[in-house]
């Protein structure tokens, strides 16, 4: 049975709003340096969630328990995965501040990168959010298999399905044109295609002819459900493969990225915004 959905997150048109709607609610309990995360929508957003969480707790995290956490992304019904995506804690943890101020953080992940405070979020992405061996293995066999060099492929992400929901995205054309205007770089010369709906992937693919290609392994869909909320077969398998996707193009030079969590997560884990166009 599909576990039932919970509040979605406001558009991006208010920050005000994203800032009460993160207020208003927990999506974590905290002992003993124990974060327990409870979230229910997709992968990236509930790893946007943790984040929050480790921020505003009492006291340092030592551990992330996923116990009741991605559902949606599981093959057992019980017990923590987390240690299956992402390293365990390392030192030296960065100290919580439940009474900053963290306006313009993690939950603005529709709104612009350029608004984020990289530098502010890059010691508890270093501490909580390092991909696990498995997942860095499968990122190197992606590559390899579809011979990626980061200084030679333009990325392109866009996001699809129920997003619309949340955000008014941007017309494909522009996509095209920003992709085209990266391939003018010298040495760009192939696109790798990314989308969670088959007919925005597969319109790219067609655009960029032989230079364009996509990570397989992605499932994909022609209706407008999300794919997080979809029965797919090798849940925990697609997880994986989507966060090594996102670490290997956090390694790309060029990058044409949506509003939302994929794209949140790709500059997160890069670092930094040069050679990021972003689009809704």
């Amino acid at each position: 049975m599909r576990t039932p959905r919970r509040a979605r997150p406001p558009t991006a048109r208010s920050a005000a709003a994203a800032r009460r709607w993160i207020d208003e609610r927990r999506f974590a309990t905290f002992a003993d340096g124990v974060l327990t995360v409870e979230h229910d929508h997709g992968f990236f957003s509930t790893c946007t969630v943790t984040l929050v969480e480790a921020m505003r707790a009492p006291a340092p995290v030592t551990r992330i328990d996923s116990s009741s956490a991605f559902p949606l992304y599981r093959e057992d019904s019980t017990g923590c995965i987390w240690d299956r995506f992402f390293a365990p804690p390392r030192p030296p943890l960065p100290t919580p501040d439940p009474a900053a101020d963290l306006q313009g953080l993690p939950w603005s992940a529709n709104g612009p990168a350029r608004s984020l405070d990289l530098d502010a979020l890059r010691p508890w992405v270093d501490a909580y959010f390092r991909p696990s061996e498995a997942v860095r293995a499968r990122a190197d066999d992606l590559a390899e298999r579809y011979v990626v060099d980061p200084r030679r492929t333009v990325a392109v992400w866009v996001r699809g399905t129920d997003k619309v929901e949340e955000i008014r995205p941007s017309s494909l054309t522009r996509y095209v044109r920003s992709v085209r205007a990266a391939l003018r770089h010298g040495g760009v010369d192939r696109v790798l295609v990314q989308s969670d709906q088959a007919q925005v992937r597969d319109a790219l693919l067609e655009r960029f002819g032989d230079a364009a290609f996509c990570i397989a392994e992605l499932p994909v869909t022609s209706g407008s459900e999300g794919l997080h909320l979809q029965a797919l077969p090798g849940r925990e398998r697609h997880a994986v493969d989507l966060l090594a996707t996102v670490v290997l193009m956090s390694t790309f030079e060029r990058l044409v990225l949506h509003s939302g969590n994929c794209a949140f997560w790709t500059i997160l884990l890069r670092g930094d915004v040069d050679g990021v166009r972003q689009l809704r």
